[in-house]
């Protein structure tokens, strides 16, 4: 019974269905329009969403939100349903009005998956990543519609994403709803500039995202030349595999599991590209391993990114627009080192017949040209600095909580532009010295004025918290990462998580963001 009642919230949570029909409207989308542009269509695929997302951060200074705009999700499900409509209509003659509603298509796609993250960011953590989990489940279920009939795939997805966007809206919108709402900041203005800032300070994680969709595109253009049915058979299992990865790590370790869950991909996509040095394309080992990685980033940059979008001055559809430019950037990236160094050799294997790409390939393996294992060879360890360097706790600490403002008090009655104690966090602070202790904060809950310390030490007592465990707490509710946690007390970075889940537990809370908001609420 207790494993059955997660599970059946887990399936029974709109915000998870409403991203995994939206993910499936836009990878069915992605296949028909390569479908349709058989050369180099991966690429071009991948360009026109990179516009898209140019766009819409370029337009974030009008439209700042998608949520609370009625008919857009009917209007986009209409535009879609008659773009099919046409193209159907064009018989089996591709002329412009074919790109032109498979663009629309596309664009519409697009707005699906970004609405369907808007919703995630009103939720909490552990609603979060339970949606994103049914997502991943769901979705890998999916996978086979997409690859059978253009049409009734995009239809049957892009149906199930509007009923379950708007199913989505309503519940959240409920006051008593099974989540709970964070706010939203009141002021997300800042501008490009100070965007082109905040990326650059994130460079290095930056380039562990491209390094990582790099290597993706790379590998599965191999996996792309197989047969139809292969290709959706390797990626409906690696997807229910990255699933139940990501549910077992989050789940488990919570907004501890970032770092773990960065380390697993890339461990995952080196494991892929030494099976291709090993094996060449003889075999599916390689790819399967590369897609199972890259669905498990699949999974963990939503996550990632919601909890940026929730503390961030910038608009959520800036910040997700951001995120997923740079996924299509090394995506792009990868392609390009495909057709570079296997582009003769994919002309030779594959052709497009009746719309599907088909191995032509009678006998043997063809041999993988050395160029294609030097470039493997270079991305794996590309990817081993990755792990070691960029997917650091302190860089990704930084990411997700170094000078950022607190935007989720509606829970405890606070206004959102209140400052939380961690913009003053430094990673080379030392942790006896909290700057908020001088700084008396009113309590919401009477008349008192309790510094943030004070109220840490009110919890404490109340959760019965053991002496270690006030002493983490007092410092992981100050920003500071695992990593630091352990150093300072001399203790193992796991052992720090161990007791950052005890503390959740004795709290119930699932999140930092929600421990914060118990302190605050302390009197």
């Amino acid at each position: 019974m207790s494993i059955l009642r997660p599970l059946r919230s887990t399936i029974s949570e709109p915000a998870g269905w409403a991203v995994a029909f939206s993910v499936a409207t836009y990878e069915s989308i992605s296949f028909n329009l390569d479908v349709i542009i058989p050369e180099h269509g991966d690429a071009i695929t991948s360009a026109i969403e990179a516009l898209f997302y140019l766009l819409l951060i370029a337009l974030t200074a009008k439209i700042k939100t998608l949520k609370g705009r009625p008919g857009l999700v009917p209007t986009m499900f209409v535009v879609m349903i008659l773009s099919l409509a046409l193209s159907v209509t064009s018989g089996g003659e591709r002329v412009v009005l074919g790109y032109l509603d498979g663009l629309l298509v596309f664009a519409c796609a697009i707005g699906f998956i970004l609405l369907a993250m808007e919703h995630l960011v009103g939720v909490s953590l552990i609603w979060t990543i339970r949606s994103l989990l049914a997502s991943g489940v769901i979705c890998a279920c999916l996978v086979p519609i997409y690859r059978i009939n253009p049409f009734w795939s995009v239809a049957l997805t892009a149906f199930g994403a509007t009923a379950f966007l708007t199913l989505a809206e309503r519940t959240l919108s409920q006051k008593n709803g099974p989540v709970a709402q964070h706010g939203q900041p009141a002021a997300n203005t800042t501008g490009l500039s100070a965007a082109c800032r905040a990326l650059r300070s994130h460079s290095a994680l930056i380039a562990g995202f491209l390094v990582i969709a790099a290597s993706f595109g790379f590998l599965q253009s191999f996996l792309y030349l197989e047969p139809q049915g292969v290709v959706a058979t390797v990626s409906a299992t690696t997807k229910l595999l990255a699933a139940l990865i990501f549910g077992a790590v989050a789940l488990h370790m919570l907004d501890t599991g970032y770092v773990p869950l960065a380390k697993i991909t890339c461990s995952l996509g080196i494991i892929g590209l030494a099976c291709f040095l090993a094996f060449g394309t003889d075999g599916l080992a390689g790819p399967a391993f590369m897609a199972t990685a890259c669905s498990v980033l699949e999974l963990t940059y939503p996550l990632v990114m919601v909890n940026v979008a929730a503390v961030s001055k910038m608009p959520p559809i800036r910040v997700f627009s951001t995120f997923y430019l740079i996924d299509c950037v090394g995506y792009m990236l990868g392609i390009a080192l495909f057709d570079a160094a296997a582009g003769d050799m994919a002309s030779a294997t594959t052709s497009v017949t009746g719309g599907a790409r088909t191995n032509v390939a009678s006998t043997g393996v063809q041999a993988v040209p050395e160029a294609a294992l030097m470039v493997a060879l270079g991305l794996t360890v590309a990817l081993a600095l990755v792990a070691i360097w960029a997917f650091s706790e302190k860089r990704m600490n930084a990411l997700l909580w170094n000078k950022t403002r607190n935007t989720w008090g509606v829970e405890s009655g606070r206004t959102p532009e209140k400052d939380l104690p961690l913009e003053t966090d430094q990673e080379d602070a030392p942790p006896s010295q909290p700057a908020e202790s001088s700084d008396p904060v009113s309590d919401c809950n009477g008349p008192s004025r309790l510094t943030f310390d004070e109220k840490a030490s009110l919890l404490i007592d109340r959760a019965k918290l053991s002496k270690r465990e006030a002493e983490v707490l007092r410092m992981f509710s100050l920003g500071r990462s695992a990593a630091f946690i352990a150093e300072a007390t001399f203790v193992s970075t796991s052992t720090v998580r161990t007791h950052i889940k005890h503390i959740y537990t004795k709290c119930e809370v699932h999140s930092r963001q929600e421990l914060i908001t118990l302190i605050e609420n302390e009197s």
